[in-house]
């Protein structure tokens, strides 16, 4: 072990070695306590042996014996004390010294952050007179830029909606877990899902079958290949029975009613309520509305 400590000491040591080392410093100050705390002792069995009769009843082989026997653990004190002392001393050296350095190196660090703080000082001067020139010159094209600026903003408008208007349909990973956690209470409970082949509606059924799988509820699922117009659900002046998120809920229970609360919190969708609804939920996953 004080061979690997000598070792630790002629290198250059990392964050975990100099954790590992404050560790054994720990280790050698509690020996140092410890060793005190027999020296203690010892003089105490000396003190005990020399000048009262406790634990001998004054039989002199009695006093004899404890006063060798204190003077030896006195001397295996002191000695561990010693040791533990040196060790304590190489290793705090050794703490002490990598922090030096770990300031030193800070402090250079800072040095050149603050010479290169000045020279990008300097430099955004330059940059700033040159650009005082420039924008004097440049007043007229600067009034067309802005123009143009105007225009790329609408232009940026505009294919933003377009964007989202052709996005695909999605449970986001924020809305996920708020959903399970407001269905998770009625584990059990069940609905009827019917959604169409089509890719982008196919994957949106899927982020709310797997909101249902999270949440302990099970389903009914139908697969519907060729879109056809389906009446479940139907709202007087609403899309075609192909498109469209459409829910019909049982709300007459906390189930249904913790169901028409997600569902509502989707945009897009079309909620209707049947009290005599035998799921507690039907939902018809159609095709994404067109832009």
């Amino acid at each position: 072990m004080c061979r690997s400590l000598r070792w630790w000491a002629k290198m250059i040591l990392t964050a975990s070695e100099v954790a590992s080392l404050s560790k054994w410093l720990s280790f050698w100050e509690y020996g140092e306590y410890i060793s005190e705390a027999l020296v203690a002792l010892a003089c105490f069995g000396e003190y005990t042996a020399s000048f009262t009769t406790w634990f001998t009843n004054g039989d002199r082989e009695r006093q004899r014996r404890l006063e060798k026997c204190s003077t030896l653990l006195l001397i295996f004190s002191v000695t561990s004390g010693l040791l533990c002392l040196i060790q304590t001393n190489e290793l705090s050296g050794r703490v002490i010294g990598y922090l030096g350095e770990q300031a030193e190196e800070a402090a250079k660090k800072s040095e050149n952050a603050i010479t290169e703080a000045n020279s990008a000082t300097d430099k955004a001067r330059t940059a700033k007179y040159i650009a005082a020139e420039a924008e004097l010159a440049a007043g007229h094209a600067n009034t067309l830029a802005v123009g143009a600026t105007e225009l790329a903003a609408k232009a940026d408008q505009k294919t933003q909606s377009v964007v989202n208007r052709l996005a695909w349909r999605r449970i986001t990973s924020t809305q996920h877990p708020k959903f399970v956690t407001a269905l998770k209470p009625y584990q059990g409970s069940v609905v009827e899902l019917i959604k169409l082949s089509d890719f982008e509606a196919g994957t949106f059924a899927d982020d709310i079958l797997s909101v249902l799988y999270d949440a302990g509820w099970r389903w009914s699922l139908n697969v519907i290949g060729t879109p056809s117009q389906i009446t479940i659900g139907a709202l007087p002046g609403t899309l075609p029975g192909t498109y469209g998120l459409r829910c019909v809920v049982n709300d007459t229970s906390p189930a249904g009613e913790a169901l028409h609360s997600v569902m509502q919190a989707i945009p897009c969708v079309s909620i209707k309520s049947d009290p005599d609804l035998r799921f507690i939920g039907s939902m018809f996953v159609g095709l994404k509305p067109p832009p």
